[in-house]
């Protein structure tokens, strides 16, 4: 089966909701021609991994800080997620889809599922941000996605700014970075440092005491994902 991008959680991030109506979605495409994270990432995709529903930190303990996938309408296991065409639910949806007309996309065999992520003892879905930040990087490269919709929609996000840590990591006082960087590291777990609000601009990576630099250069030769990469061991570290 196919989906439209927006019809499952792709445009959380962006516009807060969930399970767009294809009618909807055929407007937006019309009058935008381009929707972020659509186009740069999610319509490059050719595996099954989780992506992050939104960007928000691991400690918030929402759904939305969670995982999602496409699955076939035969998984019974949706975690909250829903059949793709399936009649809408809440009000504002029942009222939204008596003015747009009948739906384009009928019950079919596509559904989109909030993830169960997997522990020591058992293994459920396969998410991005449990990858080694390295095969991200790889994933990245390979299917040419923008490299900060790529690592947004993939790694944890701490909402933790550079400048608020540069000092203690360049020193080794790790011990004074933030909780949620803290376990991060503890578990080799790649997580994001911004380093400037509304998540833009050069973006960093944590993966155990390395740090991931994504540098912003479109149009250089930084190949398709417009970031330039560099990797620092915390002894080795130059400023930025």
């Amino acid at each position: 089966g196919r989906a439209l991008c927006g019809e499952g959680a792709e445009l959380w991030a962006t516009q807060s909701r969930v399970a767009i109506p294809a009618t909807e979605l055929r407007d937006q495409y019309d009058y935008w021609r381009v929707l972020l994270p659509c186009d740069d990432f999610y319509k490059r995709l050719d595996h099954d991994y989780c992506a992050n529903i939104g960007h928000s930190t691991p400690t918030e303990g929402q759904w939305f800080g969670g995982t999602w996938c496409y699955v076939s309408s035969e998984c019974q296991d949706l975690g909250g997620g829903r059949r793709l065409g399936d009649p809408p639910i809440s009000l504002s949806e029942r009222a939204a889809a008596y003015f747009q007309g009948r739906r384009l996309v009928e019950p079919g065999n596509v559904s989109w599922k909030i993830c169960t992520p997997s522990t020591k003892m058992v293994k459920q879905d396969r998410q991005l941000r449990d990858l080694p930040v390295e095969e991200v990087f790889a994933l990245m490269d390979r299917l040419e996605t923008d490299a900060a919709i790529t690592v947004k929609h993939s790694l944890l996000n701490s909402w933790v700014f550079w400048h608020d840590i540069e000092a203690p990591y360049q020193s080794g006082d790790f011990a004074a970075l933030p909780q949620v960087l803290r376990d991060a590291m503890s578990k080799r777990q790649a997580i994001i440092v911004d380093t400037q609000a509304g998540g833009t601009g050069n973006l960093l990576v944590l993966s155990g005491k390395e740090l991931h630099v994504l540098e912003h250069r479109p149009g250089m030769k930084c190949g398709p994902t417009n970031y330039c990469r560099k990797v620092y061991a915390a002894e080795q570290f130059q400023e930025l």
